[in-house]
């Protein structure tokens, strides 16, 4: 079984496996000070997660994140499904910044009218519009006008991944 660290400082709450907790007290990243610098919100989705799926509901949990990330992430989303491989696997966390995303760069957008939800790395083609290509080389670029813009929301663009085989206690 798994331990987790549990971490209570005015008020706020949060846990974390104890390889996560463990790397970061040797790094010298967490103390009773520095602790609630590092608890951030992950956005869990709920239902089958795909690129392009439907955006109705989510949970939020709440993680450690290492000290040298926590000043930047505006929010995290973690992968609950394989359709993603071989880029991002189940379990993986995305961390996300408020920064709008560049040319190049891989972002979790949202289209409003649909509701689906999509992580795309974004090509500009020019000033009237850019696409959206899928991470993991499946399915059809998306192509959005000037005129379109207003109808798709940016999460944010994704900036580092915590990747599953990095979060999983060993097992004892």
């Amino acid at each position: 079984m798994a331990k987790a660290y549990e971490v209570k400082i005015n008020e706020k709450v949060g846990a974390c496996d104890s390889a996560t907790f463990e790397k970061m007290a040797q790094n010298g990243d967490i103390n009773s000070e520095k602790v609630t610098e590092n608890v951030g919100k992950v956005i869990t989705l709920t239902g089958y997660m795909k690129d392009g799926m439907d955006f109705d509901s989510a949970e939020i949990e709440q993680m450690c994140i290492p000290k040298h990330f926590s000043s930047k992430i505006m929010r995290g989303i973690r992968i609950t499904e394989n359709s993603l491989l071989p880029v991002y696997a189940k379990g993986d966390i995305l961390l996300l910044d408020e920064d709008m995303a560049r040319s190049g760069d891989t972002a979790v957008v949202q289209n409003m009218k649909t509701r689906k939800l999509y992580v795309r790395k974004i090509i500009v083609k020019d000033s009237n519009c850019y696409e959206l290509h899928p991470v993991h080389g499946r399915g059809t670029v998306i192509t959005i006008t000037q005129e379109e813009r207003t109808e798709w929301f940016d999460y944010g663009r994704i900036i580092t991944v915590l990747r599953s085989n990095e979060l999983n206690d060993e097992e004892e």
